[in-house]
């Protein structure tokens, strides 16, 4: 009984923290080499203001899969980035 006195609590106090403060996920996959391959993340899921260079992840809405995908943030709305687009440079304007 002594045991369950402490393993409830820690069960229930990890519990709120993944679902409310920061979560630990897996990213694999190449879209993000050579930053993230492979590696354990966390993150924070209080954060709400994010700026160019952060590291972010979410859920496609086009897709029902349940995995996380991760992209770094570019450039915000309004805000302007150059690409390439057959072969050339061109600079874009960010809408959202």
């Amino acid at each position: 009984m002594s045991t369950f006195k402490y393993i409830a609590p820690t069960i229930a106090t990890l519990y709120i923290i993944q679902t409310h403060v920061a979560a630990i996920h897996k990213c694999a996959g190449t879209s993000m080499l050579p930053t993230l391959h492979n590696d354990w993340i966390v993150v924070d899921k209080r954060r709400k203001v994010y700026t160019n260079g952060d590291v972010v992840m979410f859920k496609r809405p086009d897709c029902m899969e349940t995995r996380l995908n991760a992209k770094r943030i570019r450039a915000r709305g309004g805000e302007k980035v150059k690409v390439e687009r057959d072969g050339k440079m061109v600079e874009i304007m960010v809408q959202h």
